[in-house]
């Protein structure tokens, strides 16, 4: 066992609370600025969410590319300048090894290979979310819940999420991306040159860190535009504020970060919303009893539950119902300070902005004055002043005026 370094989360907490602070103090110390420690504060939020904090997820496939060079398996794919210019350093660092200018043996620091790379967000919310609505499910079924219609569902559901949403398990896929149960990899911006254990700094260490191409890895990663995750060395992120990597984005017409933001990245809230009927209505068939019993102790009813449709859904409580749940479960999944009063103010208003500019306007502006992109006021012609200055920003950047335009306008880009 390595007397410094943790070399796996089953040595004693005390070991591993000591030995991770030997580790950060030398990794601190023997590397340079662009060694970055993304668990720390809100880095790692980085290429999830936008400036202004709202989550964000990558807008199409078009902007992926795939890597030429070596790769652990097939189909791999980052940003279409971040493959280029990864590729690029992948070349110089075996032009060095080849003259010998590096050790040549090194097994990951010197003919780069790309183990992992983008992550479909969608996919790994999916995954999640069919795991976390079967321990609802669950807890419903251990209490032995009579729910017979879907408007005592979704009270029992909201009980359940104010009860464990503090425990940082989100519910709607905006809440999931800002997660720590997200990966950094959904924005496309992060290669992975290994595959070693997260849990080994002793392997770091030695691996890495005491290698002899350490020094022209790390600063060869920096003149290229890549940071290092401190908690996983082997994993670049592209710096999107370096010139180098800018340089290979304006070669796809994106010559600075908030053309990169706005041609690669949406938020990922309004097409959530438009699926979360379907997923409570699967959550509520899957809750609800064949059968349910009452026993007032003088008589005993049995009474079969509601059969719903998303069609008869939408006929018995309407778009407005589901935007006011929508709203209710995202002030319950951020940290927020906005009193009971505030949050009644907002929905309201929201729901008047819906009436008249639509869902996905109404969405946009909720997401950005719930992740604080600015100050809410408690007005309506405020918000709707803050619509119109987005609207304007954005002319000559895009055309049309759709309801997924405003999403993107209002909630895409930014770290």
């Amino acid at each position: 066992m390595s007397i410094y370094y943790k070399e796996s989360n089953s040595e004693e907490i005390a070991q591993i609370f000591n030995k991770k602070i030997i580790y950060y103090g030398d990794m601190a110390r023997l590397s340079p600025k662009n060694v970055v420690n993304f668990h720390f504060g809100e880095k790692y939020l980085y290429g999830r969410v936008s400036v202004d904090s709202v989550p964000m997820i990558f807008k199409s496939q078009k902007g992926l590319k795939r890597f030429t060079g070596k790769t652990n398996k097939e189909d791999l794919k980052a940003v279409n300048f971040v493959v280029d210019n990864f590729e690029a350093m992948a070349q110089r660092f075996r032009k060095h090894a080849r003259m010998g200018l590096i050790d040549k043996d090194d097994q990951y620091m010197s003919d780069l290979k790309v183990y992992k790379a983008y992550e479909d967000p969608t996919v790994l919310y999916t995954n999640y979310a069919r795991a976390y609505f079967k321990s609802v499910a669950a807890a419903f079924r251990q209490e032995n819940s009579n729910i017979i219609n879907f408007e005592q569902f979704i009270n029992a559901l909201n009980s359940y999420l104010e009860a464990t949403t503090n425990s940082k398990l989100p519910f709607t896929m905006p809440a999931f991306i800002k997660s720590r149960l997200c990966p950094l990899s959904v924005s496309g911006l992060v290669i992975e040159i290994a595959d070693l254990k997260h849990s080994n700094d002793d392997q770091k260490i030695q691996q890495f860190v005491n290698s002899k191409n350490w020094d022209f890895y790390a600063n060869t990663c920096n003149t290229y535009g890549f940071m290092i995750d401190m908690n996983a060395p082997w994993r670049l992120v592209a710096d999107l504020d370096t010139v180098s990597m800018l340089s290979y984005a304006a070669k796809y017409k994106m010559p600075n970060i908030y053309s990169v933001f706005m041609t690669l990245y949406r938020s990922p809230a309004y097409g959530y919303f438009n699926k979360l009927k379907f997923d409570l209505l699967r959550l509520y068939n899957t809750i609800k009893p064949t059968q349910a019993t009452f026993d007032d102790g003088c008589t005993r009813r049995i009474i079969t539950p509601v059969e719903y449709t998303s069609e008869s859904l939408d006929e018995i409580f309407g778009e407005e119902y589901f935007l006011k749940l929508y709203f209710n479960i995202r002030f319950m999944e951020e940290e927020s300070k906005f009193t009971d009063a505030e949050k009644n103010r907002l929905i309201s208003e929201a729901i008047q902005v819906y009436r008249t500019h639509g869902k996905g306007t109404t969405i946009a502006i909720f997401e950005s004055i719930l992740n604080k992109m600015f100050d809410y006021r408690g007005s309506l012609s405020y918000i709707i002043k803050a619509i119109n200055k987005m609207k304007a920003e954005q002319e000559g950047l895009d055309s049309g005026t759709t309801e997924s335009t405003y999403e993107g306008v209002m909630t895409g880009g930014g770290y």
